[in-house]
């Protein structure tokens, strides 16, 4: 048995991909997350220094983006007229990109800042602990950019490849950082409870992996699953 690696046609991954769509008209496609989707600058501009991991997580992003923007791109030339495309959440170029980072997608027509749905409490409101004003480096608070000074001590890798995880090895700064938050959240939820507020605060934290996650949790619950 012999097999022949060739590269399919444009319309042979549109039949693999979005089979149903096939022939139809009218089609809108709706990009959320638009800085996951673009294509970046021919000659990449000199840009802020960057560590070997930011490099290699940009590098990643770049080819996710250019994959993505691709495949809409073979979507609006196969369908031509009947094919619209709108770019929705944070069209701002990301770093090493080719343009300066955090600015607007020129195409934006629309722009309502994160700042601004914050101010109309529309989305949650990040917050960062402040209990401990510890300066680190440059005489800047280590809480005002935590992950600067955890990274080389958290998980590089996801659950299924991670070693045996051990929350109490969780780094210093981290493990105070997490206090500080919940702290202060279970300061709003008993204050929302005595005032007869029946939807209680929710207290989320984001992380890179799901190794780095399960830590958290399992730190945040005290080991009981």
């Amino acid at each position: 048995m012999t097999t022949s690696n060739t590269t399919e046609t444009e319309g042979q991954m549109l039949q693999r991909v979005m089979p149903s769509l096939m022939g139809s008209k009218n089609i809108l496609v709706l990009n959320d997350e638009a800085h996951h989707c673009y294509r970046e600058k021919p000659g990449e501009a000199a840009e802020r220094e960057v560590t070997t991991d930011d490099k290699q997580e940009a590098e990643r992003n770049k080819e996710a983006a250019r994959l993505w923007i691709s495949g809409l791109e073979t979507v609006s030339r196969k369908a031509g007229d009947h094919a619209r495309h709108r770019s929705l959440g944070d069209s701002l170029f990301p770093a090493r990109s080719g343009y300066a980072e955090g600015t607007l997608f020129p195409w934006t027509m629309s722009d309502f800042s994160l700042m601004d749905a914050i101010e109309c409490g529309i989305v949650k409101l990040p917050r960062v602990p402040v209990a401990d004003n510890i300066p680190g480096r440059r005489d800047v608070p280590k809480f005002r950019n935590l992950w600067e000074h955890i990274r080389k001590d958290m998980p590089r890798k996801g659950r299924g490849k991670a070693e045996k995880l051990d929350p109490l090895a969780l780094p210093v700064p981290l493990q105070t950082a997490l206090e500080a938050l919940y702290g202060h959240y279970e300061k709003t939820f008993h204050l929302w409870a005595e005032r007869g507020i029946r939807v209680p605060p929710c207290f989320i934290v984001v992380c890179n992996n799901t190794s780095a996650s399960k830590l958290v949790y399992d730190f945040i619950f005290r080991f009981h699953p």
